[in-house]
């Protein structure tokens, strides 16, 4: 009895060795490409010199653990420097880097004849809040020494960002241990995750959502954008450092996306968050930060679920990101050009 069972247990163990070396031969379950972060507060970050298969395209990351081409810490003489803090909709990995709105911009400047050198380095990490990005200029994108600092806000940043890790005793630790290091435990993970859930991220199935619990339209908003909850105090915190950095002249420019989920947008639904983004422009009015809505931009070409990556994946496509650096573009012109003019960063730390 204690043979076989000891026989079956050694077949199982090396049935699993055989899974995990085909698994890595073949690039299967990869590790994620987050790590923890060592920045109190931030959580997780991505894995510097990260090479990830995302469908036909490529997701890298250098050695700071960006995405996008490596960049020396130090800037270059003569160069204007743009830094971009945001999510999942700036980091974009659901798209080929050079159709990020980021790198649209660096190629445009490329391009610019007799133009200053300007470049622009893509900090944002999906899943960041607006307080983890704040954390992201001060520990880490400040070192950099940025000319303009680009802020992406979407209406989900006045939530918790997302955990990397499960925490817990010794039996989170190892999961989580499993978790980096062995592709067939992440396979399983992804079995088990599929059996459980028989709901995609499908434009369909969010139609059929409770909007109360899930982010699908106003009434989930509401609750989190009353100025008196938790949520939108503690991001109006975060904001005011951006105001007081900015007042020390490291200027700093909100962009806002549209949230593109909501009930009713299959059926040509008009936009219902506007209230939502008055509440934001306000605050950042009142904390004297520069802002761009680029959602008027969006809509007037088409209706937000158009400009999805797939049915699947809500996440803004080439076409948006387009559009996002034809609205951006002039607005960065202006900004370089205050600076150019006052010779220093001090004509824009005022409006």
């Amino acid at each position: 009895m204690a043979f076989a069972a000891a026989a079956a247990m050694l077949s199982i163990f090396l049935l699993l060795l055989m899974v995990e070396a085909v698994f890595r031969a073949f690039n299967l379950f990869p590790r994620t490409i987050y790590v923890k972060s060592k920045v109190p507060g931030l959580n997780f970050e991505y894995r510097p010199n990260a090479r990830i298969k995302a469908g036909s395209h490529i997701v890298r990351t250098n050695s700071h653990g960006f995405r996008g081409p490596e960049f020396k810490m130090e800037k270059p003489p003569g160069v204007k420097r743009i830094v971009v803090l945001g999510d999942s909709m700036t980091a974009a990995m659901s798209l080929p880097e050079e159709s990020v709105y980021t790198s649209i911009l660096q190629t445009r400047f490329a391009r610019k004849k007799g133009a200053p050198r300007v470049e622009v380095l893509n900090m944002s990490v999906g899943g960041y809040n607006t307080m983890q990005e704040w954390l992201v200029l001060d520990r880490k994108a400040s070192g950099f020494s940025p000319d303009l600092v680009i802020v992406q806000f979407l209406l989900n940043d006045l939530t918790y960002s997302y955990p990397l890790n499960e925490s817990g005793g010794f039996g989170s630790k190892m999961k989580n241990l499993l978790s980096e290091n062995f592709s067939a435990y992440r396979f399983l993970k992804y079995v088990r995750m599929k059996a459980r859930s028989d709901m995609s991220m499908s434009l369909r199935n969010f139609e059929e959502l409770d909007p109360r619990s899930a982010p699908t339209g106003p009434e989930f908003m509401e609750p989190i954008y009353d100025t008196g909850d938790v949520h939108f105090r503690e991001w109006r915190a975060a904001i005011r450092k951006f105001g007081a950095r900015r007042e020390a002249c490291v200027n700093t420019l909100f962009v806002i996306f549209p949230w593109p989920v909501y009930q009713g947008m299959s059926r040509g639904k008009p936009y219902p968050y506007q209230q939502f983004h008055d509440t934001v422009t306000q605050a950042l009015d009142e904390e004297n930060i520069p802002w761009l809505d680029v959602t008027g931009a969006l809509i007037r070409k088409k209706p937000l679920g158009e400009f999805w990556v797939t049915p699947d994946d809500f996440h803004l496509n080439a076409q948006a990101h387009e559009i996002i650096a034809d609205t951006l573009m002039p607005e960065i012109e202006k900004q370089l050009d205050m600076l150019d003019n006052a010779g220093d960063s001090a004509a824009l730390c005022k409006p």
